[in-house]
């Protein structure tokens, strides 16, 4: 017959194991709150950046209105908004190649990052080519590219 002398050993064990187990996670909590808040923290700079470019694209730059589709009455379509569309203008009399519709920059369209965030610094591309008129040629800081880049980023693409 097996003896129960064994007994306290293992439930003193056990008991040391758990005690060990739960210092061990409070002491670390303040290490996990602190994770947390940064990550929180980086979550909300990354919100803040976003809304600066949606206010960048939409009231300053005005991208929306001729990256985005009209109904027949010439309102936006808001459900279809910076997918591309004609371009509502006519081009001027002796105006320079004017580009007749423009793409979609939901989602960064068919554009890398780099690509759009060098546009919109340099005003041209990064091959030097200039887009057809009406995009004006923008000459953005980089804090101001990186919001416009991080907002049509957040799109979801068309």
């Amino acid at each position: 017959m097996r003896s129960l002398s064994h007994r306290p050993v293992v439930i003193g064990a056990t008991a040391l194991a758990l005690l060990i187990f739960v210092m061990g996670w409070a002491f670390s909590w303040p290490a996990r709150i602190a994770v947390a808040q940064e990550s929180s923290g980086e979550a909300s700079v990354a919100a803040d950046q976003i809304a600066h470019g949606k206010y960048l694209v939409h009231h300053v730059a005005k991208c929306i209105e001729c990256h985005t589709p009209r109904d027949s009455r010439g309102i936006l379509i808001e459900t279809r908004l910076l997918r591309g569309a004609p371009i509502p203008v006519k081009a001027p009399k002796f105006a320079r190649p004017w580009a007749a519709q423009s793409v979609s920059l939901a989602g960064l369209g068919n554009y890398e990052e780099s690509f759009v965030h060098y546009l919109l610094t340099h005003g041209v591309r990064p091959d030097g080519s200039a887009p057809k008129s009406p995009m004006p040629s923008f000459q953005l800081n980089d804090d101001d590219a990186s919001a416009v880049t991080a907002y049509l980023k957040s799109l979801p693409p068309s």
